[in-house]
């Protein structure tokens, strides 16, 4: 409710309205801005003190060019949301009784109290695919608005709350894997959400939501043309960006100086008084938040940190690996794109056999053959993000947690065990990292418990495949990390695995060229 100011008792002096009927007076009180900044920075700083870590996480894999780029861009479509529906003009009245308020942020701060400590927790192998800590953020957030605002001007917002779930990360991450992971998927999916930020930012009517939505399409997708077109090897940031915030502020722009010339009027905003808050008093609101803040800060989230192992200098970590003595390579897969690693990554599979069998690694002293998988990638913290059970071809498999095993010239590598319950065969997987300064190789070793030829071993999946990374990806979800775990590992090929990396790491380094360590 706005009151005019008066001085000495005389009734205050009526402001002409402008042609829309909004008037242009101040805000009564003067100090109103000063009230609303107020509780907007103390929300923003509570928020970002509770979830310091997952802020920082944020930070840190937006820097290595993960999927978590288009967060950024995604909240500023929220933004953008935000300021449309605040444009409108709706008179609320102001809130006397506040025990609605605190009994529905008291239930959502709970909830992202639950999430934060209990949910979160639960998918720490995979938490940089699933992100929990974001979904407690948001919790926390509206929680915090209708605390410091009231219930009813939070649910003003309503669209821009539900599509303040876009900041999830993982339906984002599942929608473009479905898609194929390329960065145009990335745009594509994002021009989605500037559709829909467009809607809800012009959407005074569902007409002009549909006039809206339909116009930021046609300029999203002309601009998502332009990037594929001029920059085809642009990084996912700018397929992010430029089609899906263009497209959004263009159409609102556009929207907003049509209604205000059909109003007679192209005063800028803001083009009306500024009222007060409809909740008057919040100090026992604030404390409460200021409590729960503390409470999810203390509990936090995992600490990542970019692993590229070892530096060597010199280090060629392009593929292929150089076959040590005593093993011979007998099929491999050429260097090929490894997209979820970064646009430059490379990838290749060798199969390698041994020149002779030992009855340490075989009752029958048959050659083993092992499976070595390189990788080459600039921005390492990539090959943490998908479990093994994602990125191959393996159903109802079962991971064990990872050990550390010590192999030469300083490098650590981490055991594990793969159990493919359908087709009854246990795989070890050995995996290390080292690096040159520049870029990161990663190098995984599989053996197989059945020792015949023509025994499998995972395979990366195939393009077509995705909608299986996908539905490992709902499963983690739904039912926990449990059932991707084994519990029971067993590394019969502990030594095997050992010995062979060893001899690996020394063949590539004695290649650089007098050796190293």
């Amino acid at each position: 409710m706005t009151v005019s100011p008066s001085s000495g008792g005389a009734p205050p002096t009526a402001q002409p309205p402008l042609p829309d009927g909004t008037s242009s007076a101040r805000s009564p009180l003067a100090a109103t801005p000063v009230r609303i900044a107020a509780r907007w920075v103390l929300l923003v700083a509570l928020t970002v003190f509770a979830y310091w870590d997952t802020v920082t996480a944020l930070g840190i894999e937006m820097t290595q060019h993960t999927v978590v780029t288009y967060v950024p861009a995604a909240a500023t479509l929220c933004l953008l949301a935000a300021i449309g529906v605040t444009l409108r003009h709706d008179d609320e009245p102001p809130i006397y009784d506040r025990d609605t308020d605190f009994i529905v942020a008291t239930v959502v701060l709970l909830l992202s109290l639950s999430f934060q400590g209990l949910l979160n927790r639960r998918y720490l192998p995979a938490y940089l695919v699933t992100h929990i800590d974001v979904l407690s953020l948001l919790m926390f957030f509206f929680g915090g608005c209708v605390l410091l605002f009231g219930l009813r001007p939070a649910l003003r917002y309503r669209w821009v709350w539900l599509l303040s779930l876009s900041l999830f990360p993982l339906p984002y991450r599942v929608a473009v894997v479905t898609l194929g992971g390329t960065p145009l998927a990335a745009g594509t999916v994002m021009l989605a959400l500037g559709v829909a930020a467009s809607a809800v930012a012009v959407g005074r009517t569902r007409r002009s939501a549909v006039l809206g939505a339909l116009a930021s399409a046609t300029i999203g997708v002309v601009l998502l043309a332009l990037v594929a077109t001029l920059a085809p090897d642009a990084r996912s940031s700018a397929y992010q960006w430029i089609p899906a915030v263009g497209c959004a502020v263009l159409t609102g722009v556009f929207m907003y100086v049509q209604r205000r010339r059909g109003l007679g009027s192209m005063r800028p905003f803001p083009h009306r008084a500024l009222r007060a808050p409809t909740a008057p008093r919040v100090p026992k609101a604030a404390t409460l938040l200021t409590v729960v803040a503390a409470g999810l800060h203390l509990i936090g989230s995992p600490a990542i940190r970019v692993d590229a192992g070892v530096t060597v200098a010199g280090l060629s970590t392009a593929p292929p690996l150089l076959v040590p003595l005593g093993w011979h390579q007998i099929e491999t897969t050429g260097v090929l794109p490894s997209t979820q690693n970064g646009a430059e990554a490379r990838r290749m599979r060798q199969v390698l056999e041994q020149n002779h069998g030992e009855t340490r690694f075989d009752a029958q002293a048959r050659p083993r053959r092992i499976v070595a998988d390189t990788v080459e990638t600039a921005l390492p913290l990539t090959l943490d993000v998908y479990l093994p059970a994602l990125l191959y071809d393996i159903s109802n498999t079962r991971v064990s947690p990872e050990t550390a095993v010590t192999l030469p010239h300083g490098v650590t590598g981490v055991l594990q065990t793969l159990v493919d319950d359908q087709r009854l065969l246990t795989y070890n997987r050995l995996a290390w990292r080292w690096n040159n300064g520049h870029s990161t190789q990663q190098v995984v070793l599989f053996s197989v418990d059945n020792h015949e030829p023509e025994a499998p071993f995972p395979q990366f999946r195939r393009r077509r495949d995705t909608w299986r990374v996908v539905n490992g990806m709902l499963t983690l979800l739904i039912r926990g990390n449990a059932v991707t775990e084994d519990l029971n590992p067993r590394f019969k090929d502990r030594e095997l695995l050992t010995e062979t990396a060893g001899a690996l790491i020394d063949t590539q380094v004695a290649a650089i060229g007098g050796g190293h360590g």
